[in-house]
């Protein structure tokens, strides 16, 4: 999977997702996720729209590990998470190329 941005995922009772190692390009939409506390989308080519996270209001542990954004941008990018989810109990990242 190149881009799965187009996939609508509806999953209202869905509290474990692991995308990881799938070439994805953004983080999925996840409206119908409201009860997500785990996402995993490490070891793909992410690079931004982190809009897709607002929707996870339970989400307690994000793994961002080995994506391709760089290291300026994964500080703006976890500022960013931190200010939108305080709840956030784990974030996992490393910049990867």
């Amino acid at each position: 999977l190149m881009c799965i941005s187009q996939v609508h995922i509806n999953f209202a009772s869905l509290e474990l997702l692991d995308v990881s190692k799938n070439r994805l390009l953004e983080i999925p939409d996840l409206t119908s996720c409201p009860n997500l506390k785990e996402l995993d989308v490490s070891k793909n080519k992410i690079r931004g729209v982190w809009v897709n996270l607002m929707h996870c209001k339970k989400l307690e542990v994000l793994n961002l590990q080995k994506n391709k954004f760089h290291k300026i941008q994964q500080i703006r990018i976890l500022g960013y998470i931190y200010g939108m989810k305080k709840h956030i109990k784990q974030i996992t990242t490393q910049v990867g190329f």
